[in-house]
């Protein structure tokens, strides 16, 4: 906004690729039908305000689905055709039970169905972004991988991603492929020593693919690992040992030279946590470790079972646990990369067993795949609950704000003022400039949101005849 003075002007506007101020808030933008296309999974993909996403079951053997941002305009794209029994097993001509999130290139999407296909072992497909142009890239035989869970990762118009089985040895293989379907070349194929199993995706970084594997390694607790896009290269950089976390399910992010990722954990003292570790491998180091929860009720006030990856946005990771919290059906959460501020910014709602054996409740429950963000926005998905027990597709708003209208905006003791707001343990940053078309932003103040909102008094606002504010988050 601008406000008119002989002396200053100013503009007031907030970052993480927000466009408008707006309150923090949760929303419930597509409740699933148990009856149509439940259980949706995999990471969103969100274009504009378009959200792309999958349902892995149902009535068919899933589907692709298209809604928007507000909610409105929800349509199946794509079907899955139904399986028959074959010697090779539950084949058809499409795929079935997709699991991993969509990418984009242009104006196709492109993913993966975890079963069917001509060999029963699934598929890796394309379609348009209106749900034409439905095209089978590859159908897996095994020999050549079985069972891609992880969701593609899309570089110069070439597909890197993993199979849960299959491949020489049957533990599962890292391929690449064409986006036309062309030159598929296996780039790894596992051996138990070094892993085996890979339910996650790949994540490129300066010319090397990073993931991990759900087993194997030498104690059997899962890896992570690193190899070239040509498949030399190829290096164990982690053998998790079960005290030390267990069973790494989804994507890593990778920044700069660390590795961040989650592991599932599960009985006998393996952990459910989040990680750091250097791309060489060294310097490993649990940044949060999630209690379990009290073993009647169920909850507790971390949350606890991260089934989910990350999504990061500046210094902050944000994930979801399936269980626990005050309800004890998830948190989605907020950690700083040092793993300081651990911050829960939503526990997911009581559900009750009312509706068809189905658990519902007004929000959703036990979020599993990763979050997505787009403008300051998080997305994602459960896979129980709602007004119809069949999951939901949710936002949640991060971004920091400008209060406008708290009667602390303005000048205030000959000097100008405004609050911020945020969530518990965010990092803010304030700046100011004088002509947004310089983009030379100065750093005005830091500040740590603890209970209340965070307030700013600029004592220099005189010598400016025009002022521009900004907060975002660090």
């Amino acid at each position: 906004m601008r406000k008119n003075s002989a002396a200053w002007a100013c503009i007031v506007a907030f970052l993480v690729g927000a466009v408008g101020i707006s309150a923090q808030t949760f929303d419930v933008i597509h409740t699933f039908s148990p009856s149509g296309s439940p259980f949706p999974f995999g990471r969103l993909l969100v274009i504009s305000n378009s959200v792309y996403g999958i349902n892995g079951g149902g009535s068919d053997s899933g589907s692709v689905f298209r809604v928007n941002t507000d909610g409105s305009g929800y349509k199946v794209l794509k079907h899955f055709s139904l399986t028959y029994s074959s010697p090779y097993g539950a084949t058809n001509l499409d795929g079935a039970t997709p699991l991993a999130g969509l990418v984009l290139g242009e104006d196709t999407l492109y993913g993966s169905a975890s079963q069917g296909g001509m060999w029963g072992k699934g598929t890796l497909f394309s379609l348009k972004t209106d749900g034409t142009d439905f095209t089978v890239l590859r159908h897996f035989a095994g020999s050549d991988g079985k069972a891609p869970y992880g969701e593609l990762f899309l570089a110069n118009n070439v597909l890197y991603a993993t199979t849960a089985g299959g491949g020489d040895f049957g533990k599962g293989a890292v391929f690449r492929l064409n986006t036309d379907g062309s030159d598929f070349a296996l780039l790894k194929s596992f051996a138990v020593s070094d892993g085996m199993l890979p339910l996650s995706g790949l994540t490129l970084s300066d010319g090397v693919l990073y993931g991990t594997t759900y087993q194997g390694g030498d104690w059997g607790y899962g890896t992570v690992f690193s190899l070239r896009t040509d498949g030399s290269g190829f290096t164990t950089l982690k053998h998790f040992a079960g005290v030390d976390g267990a069973s790494p399910r989804y994507n890593l992010i990778v920044s700069g030279a660390a590795i961040y990722g989650t592991t599932e954990g599960g009985i006998y003292q393996t952990k459910s946590l989040v990680y750091r570790l250097n791309t060489n491998g060294a310097d490993y180091s649990i940044l949060k470790t999630f209690p379990e929860p009290d073993p009647v009720s169920g909850t507790n006030d971390d949350g606890y079972y991260v089934r989910s990856g990350l999504a990061a946005v500046g210094g902050t990771l944000f994930g979801t646990t399936s269980w626990g919290g005050q309800f004890g059906s998830g948190v989605v959460f907020a950690l700083r990369m040092d793993g300081s501020g651990y911050t829960v910014l939503r526990h997911f709602s009581l559900t009750t067993n009312s509706l068809g054996g189905y658990f519902t409740n007004p929000d959703g429950a036990e979020p599993l795949p990763s979050l997505a963000i787009s403008g300051g926005t998080l997305y994602g998905t459960t896979q129980q609950g709602g007004s119809t027990g069949g999951g939901t597709l949710f936002s949640l708003n991060i971004a920091p704000q400008i209060q406008l209208k708290d009667g602390n905006f303005g000048v205030r003791s000959n000097a100008f003022g405004f609050s911020v707001t945020g969530y518990s343990n965010q990092v803010l940053i304030i700046e100011a400039c004088t002509d947004l078309t310089t983009s030379s932003w100065l750093s005005l103040q830091t500040n740590t949101v603890t209970t209340g909102p965070v307030g700013y008094v600029d004592s220099s606002w005189t010598e400016h005849p025009q002022r521009l504010y900004r907060v975002r988050m660090q």
